[in-house]
C-alpha cells in the first residue's frame, strides 16, 4: 500500500527535527570550545601581561624619547611583554603575532648592525619608527584583550579603569602618525601630552567610539590598493584633523599654552 501523504510528511519532519537537533548541538558545542579557547587565551596570553601593557605606557610618557632608549626600566618591561607573548604565542591573534614578528626580526637586526656610525638625527628617527611599531603591538594587544573579555563577560572593571588613558593614548598617537606619514611628529612631541589626554578623558564622552572610526576609515582609505575615491580620502583626513584640534580645545581648559603649541605643530605637520 502506498504511503499516505501524511505519513511521509512525519517521516521528513521526523529527518528535519533530528537534522536541526544536530545543526543545534554542534553550533553550541561549537561556541563551549570557541569560549573555552578565548578562556585559555585569556588566563596564558593576555590577563598576565596586560599590567606590564599598562606599566610600559606610562613608563614612556615620563620620559622623553631619547631616554627611554636607554631607560633600564623602560627596556626591561617592553623585553618581558615580548618574552611572555613570545611564549604564547599560540594564543595569539594573527595580527599581533605579524607585529611581533616584525619587531622580534628588528631586535635582531638591531644586534647584528650597530647604529653607531650613523649621524644623532637618524638614530633619533629610527628610534622613532620602533616606538611606533611598539605602540602599534601594544594598542593591538589591547584590543584584543578587551574583544576577549567582552565575549566572555568578564568582569574587568578595575583593569578596564586603568586602561582607559593608556588604551586611548595608544590610538591618539597611531592617530598623529597616520595623520602625517611624510612629515611626521615626533614621538616625544606626542609623548609629552599624556597627561593632557588622560585630563580629557576624565568626563564622560566618545572619544574612544570616535578615534576607533577615525582610524579604521585612515586604514581603508590608504591601505586598499583598489580604492580611488580621493574625495573619501581628502574627508578622511580632514576628520581625523578636525577630531585632533577639537582634543586641543579641551586640553586648552587645563594648559592653553601647551594646547596652543600642539594646535601650531599640527598646523606645521599637515601634509
Amino acid at each position: 500500500m502506498p504511503t499516505s501523504l501524511t505519513t511521509a510528511l512525519t517521516i521528513i519532519g521526523s529527518f528535519g527535527a533530528a537534522s536541526t537537533a544536530q545543526i543545534v548541538s554542534h553550533v553550541l558545542t561549537q561556541n563551549r570550545e570557541d569560549k573555552k579557547y578565548k578562556k585559555e587565551c585569556l588566563q596564558n596570553l593576555y590577563s598576565p601581561i596586560i599590567f606590564k601593557v599598562i606599566d610600559y605606557i606610562q613608563s614612556i610618557e615620563r620620559s622623553p624619547l631619547n631616554l627611554v632608549i636607554t631607560s633600564t626600566n623602560a627596556d626591561y618591561l617592553f623585553d618581558n611583554i615580548m618574552e611572555s607573548i613570545g611564549n604564547n604565542l599560540k594564543y595569539a591573534e594573527p595580527e599581533l603575532i605579524n607585529i611581533f614578528h616584525e619587531i622580534r626580526d628588528d631586535y635582531e637586526s638591531q644586534k647584528s648592525n650597530s647604529l653607531s656610525h650613523l649621524d644623532e638625527e637618524y638614530k633619533m628617527i629610527m628610534s622613532d619608527m620602533r616606538l611606533t611599531h611598539k605602540i602599534l603591538l601594544l594598542n593591538t594587544f589591547i584590543n584584543e584583550y578587551i574583544k576577549i573579555n567582552k565575549l566572555l563577560k568578564s568582569n574587568v572593571n578595575p583593569i578596564t579603569n586603568k586602561l582607559r588613558t593608556p588604551y586611548f593614548f595608544c590610538k591618539f598617537y597611531l592617530l598623529v602618525k597616520d595623520c602625517s606619514p611624510m612629515n611626521p611628529i615626533k614621538s616625544d612631541d606626542i609623548l609629552a601630552l599624556y597627561d593632557l589626554i588622560d585630563f580629557v578623558l576624565l568626563p564622560v564622552n566618545n572619544y574612544l567610539e570616535r578615534i576607533i572610526k577615525l582610524r579604521k576609515e585612515i586604514n581603508i582609505v590608504t591601505n586598499t590598493t583598489a580604492y580611488k575615491d580621493t574625495a573619501r580620502v581628502s574627508a578622511a583626513y580632514t576628520d581625523a584633523y578636525l577630531f585632533l584640534y577639537e582634543l586641543a580645545d579641551e586640553f586648552s581648559i587645563l594648559n592653553q599654552d601647551r594646547a596652543n603649541e600642539w594646535k601650531y605643530m599640527l598646523e606645521r605637520h599637515q601634509d
